[in-house]
């Protein structure tokens, strides 16, 4: 929030940081923009990043009206951080939060990239524009009507995902767009603060494993952004460049791959894949497994319990109604449906059938 805002940007004015990075879905750049009031700093002593939201993510109406809706953020971060111009303004997500070639979402992202081009040609008030969780796909929309190419992609990129996941860091930059990574650390994963190869490596340098971790960021030619309100992990940040890895180090680190994805984008690199659907999708798997554990579990208790009743007999004859199954005394274990699929629901409904008529005397044989 702002007050966190406003704490952090000291925090890092007074640990040697000069980059700071925020956005109107942030909701603090009214304390940002406090905090760089505060600091007594001059305009060009900091590095000022913001960010306006995806057309489409609130807002799914007329591509044409992108371009409007853009501008209106763009003057309300202007606005809430106090300044007269910014040092990089992006796209925080693409349109409709996925990258397509054509259609709709395309068509709003070219209106929306046109309100940044004025932004920056027409107005001046941003230094450079940019992009942010853009794949493959909004790379080939933009082309067709770009007058500036954007000049970062800021995307989630850290070790995990390999040196170049899905080609995303190489095709950027030969389309002249510097991809900067944010989440250097995931998202809280000990992978990254605990790891076997970051802990083991940092021991030899004296460093920790997250500046193991950011260090191969930096030395994969990647610029990183960071975050915290503790002092000395500001400070830890920015103190990794009085050493490089090995060679040997960074391909080991380069091999340690967990398949996440840049920004979220597919494998085909043509498409963002919201998280949303991911989320959504190992929820129902997760309670598709839990009901297919109840159904099993119920199941097998149910034939354990139908033949333990039968061993109690020597015989439990139905006669015409088991024209062609005969049920007598045997093991529990026959109950495993994959080698006894004649013990299916149709025997337990002629069983439960069978039952109800030997209580009510129809079927008396013992």
């Amino acid at each position: 929030d702002d007050n966190w805002a406003e704490e952090g940007v000291l925090l890092a004015f007074a640990a040697g940081i000069t980059h700071i990075d925020t956005a109107n879905d942030y909701h603090n750049q009214g304390g940002v923009g406090r905090a760089l009031r505060r600091s007594g700093k001059a305009r060009g002593e900091y590095f000022l990043t913001s960010k306006v939201p995806g057309c489409g993510r609130q807002n799914a109406g007329n591509p044409d009206d992108c371009y409007k809706w853009t501008m209106s953020y763009l003057e309300e971060d202007m606005l809430l951080l106090n300044v007269t111009y910014v040092d990089l303004m992006l796209l925080h997500h693409p349109p409709d939060q996925k990258c397509e070639e054509s259609g709709d979402s395309c068509r709003r992202l070219q209106s929306q990239w046109r309100a940044m081009e004025d932004f920056l040609l027409g107005m001046n008030k941003s230094r450079a524009i940019g992009v942010s969780n853009y794949c493959m796909g909004c790379y080939v929309c933009l082309n067709e009507t770009l007058r500036v190419v954007p000049a970062v992609n800021q995307v989630k990129y850290h070790i995990g995902m390999g040196k170049d996941p899905f080609g995303m860091v190489s095709a950027s930059k030969d389309l002249g767009i510097i991809i900067q990574a944010y989440s250097p650390l995931g998202n809280g994963d000990k992978f990254f603060t605990e790891g076997d190869a970051t802990t083991e490596i940092g021991e030899k340098y004296g460093k920790t494993s997250a500046q193991i971790a950011l260090k191969w960021v930096i030395q994969n030619g990647v610029p990183v952004l960071t975050k915290s309100l503790n002092p000395a992990y500001l400070a830890q940040d920015i103190d990794i460049f009085d050493f490089n890895l090995t060679e040997p180090e960074m391909q080991r680190l380069n091999d340690e791959d967990r398949y996440y994805t840049p920004a979220g984008c597919l494998k085909d690199g043509k498409k963002g894949f919201p998280v949303g659907a991911i989320v959504g999708i190992c929820i129902a798997l997760v309670f598709l497994v839990a009901l297919l554990v109840v159904l099993f579990i119920r199941r097998r208790v149910y034939c354990q319990k139908f033949l333990t009743m039968l061993s109690s007999t020597s015989s439990l004859t139905a006669g015409s109604t088991y024209s062609e199954v005969h049920l007598e005394s045997r093991d529990s274990d026959e109950c495993n449906l994959s080698e006894q699929r004649d013990v299916g629901r149709n025997v337990v409904d002629e069983a439960e059938d069978a039952l109800h008529r030997a209580i009510s005397g129809e079927i008396i044989d013992q």
